[in-house]
């Protein structure tokens, strides 16, 4: 039984293992993808090595092609994430890191906000009064990408307490050398660390859900070093709760 057709177009194959593997924007796809990509062609890593952005121009190649494909695997892995921390990583992601991203217009328009004058408050209030339909894969539920229940799938956590196991599972994609992927990670763990160290003080304040994205690119772009945590204030993790309450248990599945 087939839940969502827009699922499908989130689900990755690896042939030999005959598995299904998916794995939601934001959630470690552009490891996925680039592990599945090394295990069918070796041949691209000269490709990726110039511009890991061309993983995802690629990633049609290891997409599953039909409901079958999926229904029929040996094994069926979903790859998920803990909500909050997903919520904040599209909008470092697609509005301070990217801000001229399209998969952003439609929050702007409906926020009646320019990309440059959104707060995290805004985008969670935002998000969290649009149905999946209406947002980029990037802000949708976890749960939208389900093409099967729950129950069909093995749920494999991007959670840092579970990294080590999100590793092996790449490396039991990729049987070659793990350096490559491993480079991709050290790459978003660089991105990442631009977002933890000291600003105890706004915190101490509160304000930061309320700084607009030009504001905390300004204190990125100079040196200043942001929580993640910095965004959450309230309420806000609530509002995250009850609009993202399906994916708090498929996170929990692990």
């Amino acid at each position: 039984m087939i839940l969502s057709e827009f699922g499908i177009g989130h689900h990755y194959w690896h042939e030999e293992r005959r598995t299904a593997i998916c794995v939601p924007p934001k959630c470690g796809c552009s490891a996925i993808k680039y592990a599945l990509l090394m295990a069918s062609n070796p041949h691209l890593g000269s490709l990726f090595a110039q511009d890991m952005s061309r993983v995802h121009n690629y990633s049609h190649l290891v997409m599953a092609k039909t409901p079958s494909q999926i229904s029929r695997s040996s094994r069926r892995v979903f790859v998920t994430r803990d909500p909050i921390d997903r919520v904040i990583s599209a909008f470092v992601s697609k509005f301070i890191m990217a801000p001229e991203n399209i998969v952003i217009k439609n929050i702007c328009d409906i926020s009646e906000v320019p990309s440059d004058l959104m707060t995290f408050r805004t985008y969670v209030e935002t998000i969290s009064n649009m149905p999946d339909s209406y947002l980029d894969p990037h802000f949708r539920s976890q749960e939208s990408f389900l093409a099967l229940p729950p129950e069909e799938y093995e749920f494999l956590s991007l959670d840092f307490g579970d990294k080590k196991k999100y590793s092996e599972f790449l490396e039991g994609i990729y049987s070659g050398s793990s350096e490559e992927y491993l480079k991709l990670n050290e790459k978003h763990e660089d991105v990442r660390a631009g977002l933890s160290a000291n600003y105890d003080f706004l915190a101490v304040l509160g304000q930061f859900s309320d700084f607009p994205v030009k504001k905390i690119r300004y204190l990125r772009e100079n040196g200043s070093n942001i929580r993640k945590s910095f965004f959450m204030f309230d309420g806000l993790s609530d509002i995250i709760r009850k609009r993202f309450d399906f994916d708090f248990e498929l996170n929990e599945k692990i």
